[in-house]
């Protein structure tokens, strides 16, 4: 109900859920031929920077690092995840995955690091890490002006939230936004 009213989606009576070695997964039940819509998802049911609030968001326009649509959405999910059950994103922000349930380099240690030195993942984890940290120090002063909605403003939040929108995030016509196979499977659930 929560996805179907903030979706207004249309669903194809094609689609299934169940279980494939890669976990949940969403299945055809029937053929579907080319041009069919099997489900619809409007603007509205995808978490984008435009959702955030125009004060933090103009803030965050003001400093060039901010300002990059993956760092504005992971700042969104934590806007939402700090307001836990009273946000309108609840069903959805509580079913992404813990900090600790992630399998993100960025959440690498520096022997887990080591083990991949001498390959492109090293520097591409090394990289990432430097640029979340960069974007975290541009977008601290501007989040922490709005406490309620924030709470105390940590890297390690940030980073889940970055790992989170990195993970899940498509390219949409609204620039980043998060569009969940969870999202999907709640819609079809319910």
């Amino acid at each position: 109900p929560w996805l179907r009213s903030k979706a207004g989606a249309s669903i194809s009576s094609a689609l299934r859920i169940g279980t494939s070695p890669l976990g949940r997964s969403l299945f055809a039940s029937q053929p579907i031929q080319e041009g069919d819509c099997i489900l619809q998802l409007p603007h509205a049911a995808q978490l984008t920077q435009h959702k955030l609030p125009q004060e933090v968001r103009l803030l965050l326009d003001d400093d060039a690092v901010a300002r990059a649509a993956a760092a504005k959405v992971a700042v969104l999910l934590m806007m939402e995840q700090r307001l836990g059950h009273e946000s309108g994103w609840a069903p959805y922000v509580t079913s992404l995955p813990a900090k600790d349930q992630m399998h993100n380099m960025m959440f690498w240690d520096l022997d887990e690091l080591d083990m991949v030195r001498h390959s492109p993942v090293y520097d591409e984890a090394i990289e990432q890490k430097e640029r979340i940290r960069k974007q975290f120090s541009a977008a601290k002063p501007a989040l922490e002006r709005f406490p309620h909605l924030f709470g105390e403003v940590k890297l390690e939040d940030f980073m889940h939230a970055s790992a989170l929108v990195s993970s899940r995030a498509w390219q949409t016509s609204r620039g980043v936004s998060l569009i969940s196979l969870t999202m999907m499977v709640l819609l079809i659930l319910y």
